[in-house]
């Protein structure tokens, strides 16, 4: 997870669709420093499906309500797929005709999407995919799943008909995930909206006051009850200007990622995609062992820092507004 806030940071992704995450005390772990909002939109909570609604203004000046559904397909051999679901969800989405792009782990086999070959759970998903009006985004053949022992496309991008021109620069990354599955990322060509907020903490309250010292009449009399409510607008009205000229509106900007992440870090995970490349390359067992190794000393530097650096947050708040927060 360490590796996917960067990577979300460096690449400035708006979107992840994540199968599998690893989870403590019901919340998925390690993304509390990307910052942001978390919207559930959807009435019903899945283990192996989440289905968000955004209204994304498309390149072409249409605005859309699209369906993003993240879904995960069990391994097991026996289990036919869909997943109920993944089927009852994208046909809710196909009778509002709501466009739908999915992120799926599948483990299924299909030469349609890339796989070496076809087994029975990749031939009732893609008779479930052409059925319901999905099309395959995936290109090309390049594994999605990398291990020591095997190599296989099992990851793959759907979308409705209406979406499919819009997606671009589809691609499976290449660099050093940490996991068995490699990411894949693409464009959803939109118009860029700014989104501008304002912070009451970063208020400018001196300038707050000065405005309100010229602003409101220094005395205000009322010979009715009339008056007193005009008078109560007024002064609401001349509140409201002067906090938003004291408080002007920032666009939203992504975090910058973990704040104990360091160089000697940043060492360690290239020293582990180095080994990953060397492993993929000789393809022998002494390579793979290493390269194991390499990866569990990196996630252990990565755990170790992390608990340092929330202790030394902790240790840093003297001042009780800030420790109030907590």
């Amino acid at each position: 997870m360490v590796e996917l806030c960067q990577f979300v940071v460096k690449e400035k992704i708006d979107l992840a669709l994540l199968q599998e995450p690893y989870v403590a005390q019901g919340r998925v772990a390690g993304m509390g420093s990307l910052g942001g909002e978390t919207i559930y939109h959807y009435d019903e909570f899945y283990r192996d499906l989440v289905a968000v609604e955004i209204n994304t203004p498309l390149d072409d000046g249409k605005k859309e309500r699209v369906a993003f559904i993240s879904a995960y397909i069990p391994s097991e051999t026996d289990f036919i797929p869909p997943t109920r679901e993944l089927e009852e969800t994208v046909i809710k989405y196909r009778g509002k005709e709501t466009p739908i792009i999915i992120g799926c782990d599948a483990n299924s086999h299909h030469l349609a999407w890339g796989s070496t070959n076809t087994n029975a759970k990749g031939e009732e998903l893609l008779e479930f995919i052409v059925s319901t009006g999905l099309e395959i985004v995936n290109i090309g053949n390049t594994s999605t799943f990398v291990t020591r022992t095997r190599k296989e496309v099992l990851d793959i991008t759907l979308a409705t008909n209406d979406m499919t021109k819009y997606v671009k620069q589809w691609k499976v990354d290449l660099e050093e995930s940490f996991s068995d599955h490699r990411r894949i990322t693409f464009q959803v060509n939109t118009e860029v909206e700014r989104v501008l907020v304002r912070n009451a903490r970063k208020t400018d309250w001196v300038a707050f006051a000065s405005t309100l010292g010229s602003w409101v009449p220094r005395r205000m009399t009322y010979k009715s009850v009339a008056e007193l409510e005009e008078g109560a607008k007024e002064l609401e009205l001349i509140l409201v200007k002067a906090y938003k000229a004291a408080c002007p509106p920032r666009e939203i900007k992504l975090g910058k990622g973990q704040p104990w992440w360091n160089k000697d870090l940043r060492k360690a995970r290239k020293t582990a995609r180095k080994a990953l490349r060397v492993a993929l390359k000789r393809d022998d067992d002494a390579s793979w062992i290493e390269y194991r190794s390499i990866r569990t000393a990196f996630r252990n530097e990565c755990r170790k820092e992390e608990r340092k650096g929330w202790h030394s947050y902790c240790e840093s708040i003297t001042e009780y507004p800030e420790a109030a927060r907590l």
